[in-house]
């Protein structure tokens, strides 16, 4: 059995490092054979000449991209030259505390028509992350709408469920985890997609063609978030906002109809307007201070897409 972990970077060096000292200080497998391949989208403009030392020392495939092709971009220019059983693709801010792998292909033994599935995601402190989010349409966002989003999907489970059957949500893009026949079959992931929505297209395409998405819950992984992905830390830079927004669009032009366009759009609006709300709220009212920061951050937010979407 062998397994290929993608990771998809840009420029981000010291991380993926990090990752894979964590990887070979807990993950021991006699009967499992590991490579690691490393997606540079940052190209020569990468820090990578420092550690040629480290790449040679655990023999791992870098590829110096002269263009930015995105996540699941990345994935596609590689995808056919893997040869291993299985394939992971997953961020660079990612550190092993344990060896999820004998979990995982566990549960390609024990379910039949598996798609994707993916694992527990966690902060240092150990707190929960949400390792699987809702599938984007009017009904999720009307939920949410409606709910002030006080209904929680993707970090609430019981502690005696080992696998989260996945339905109307998607497995979060930080650590995918693929049988690599199966992807390949399947046309892997949409190239349109630069930044964001790419992990939410291709969980979408995989449960339409019948297969299932699954979580793993009895094995985890520390995800940094933010120090490579800037989906949780919400960048304000006028790219972010923009690729944010052209992948949304062509998502819901993708798989809704132009009416939902519009529609969906403007409750993108309000679900920023209520955070602003909700956050002032908790922060004048109950003092939490870390609503303050989440306050000035959607305000910039609105400002900056206010006349990108109208």
């Amino acid at each position: 059995m062998q397994i290929t972990i993608l990771i998809v970077s840009y420029n981000s060096c010291k991380l993926i490092v990090n990752q894979i000292n964590s990887f070979k200080k807990f993950v021991k497998s006699n009967n499992t054979k590991f490579d690691f391949l490393v997606f540079e989208n940052a190209g020569f403009n990468s820090d990578w000449n420092k550690y040629d030392n480290f790449l040679k020392k655990f023999n791992i495939n870098l590829i110096l991209s002269d263009e930015n092709h995105g996540y699941g971009g990345a994935f596609n220019q590689v995808i056919n030259k893997v040869k291993s059983d299985f394939v992971v693709l997953c961020n660079a801010d990612l550190i092993y505390d344990c060896n999820p792998f004998d979990s995982l292909l566990n549960t390609f033994k024990v379910y039949n028509n598996i798609g994707c599935v993916g694992i527990t995601q966690k902060y240092l402190n150990n707190k929960r992350q949400k390792s699987f989010r809702k599938i984007l349409n009017l009904k999720n966002l009307l939920l949410e709408l409606f709910t002030f989003d006080l209904i929680s999907f993707g970090n609430s489970f019981s502690e005696n469920t080992n696998s989260i059957f996945l339905n109307d949500c998607y497995v979060d893009g930080a650590f995918m985890f693929f049988q690599t026949e199966f992807i390949k079959k399947i046309g892997a992931f949409d190239s349109n997609f630069i930044f964001y929505f790419e992990d939410m297209d291709i969980c979408n395409k995989i449960q339409n063609l019948g297969y299932k998405l699954i979580i793993k819950t009895d094995v985890s992984i520390i995800h940094l978030r933010g120090s490579d992905s800037i989906k949780e830390s919400l960048d304000l830079s006028d790219f972010s906002i923009i690729n944010y927004y052209n992948s949304l669009k062509y998502y819901i032009l993708k798989n809704h109809s132009i009416p939902s366009l519009f529609f969906i759009k403007f409750i993108v609006i309000i679900l920023s307007f209520q955070k602003v709300i909700i956050g002032s709220l908790l922060f004048f009212i109950l003092g939490i201070r870390k609503y303050k920061k989440m306050i000035s951050r959607y305000i910039i937010f609105i400002k900056k897409i206010y006349d990108f979407i109208l």
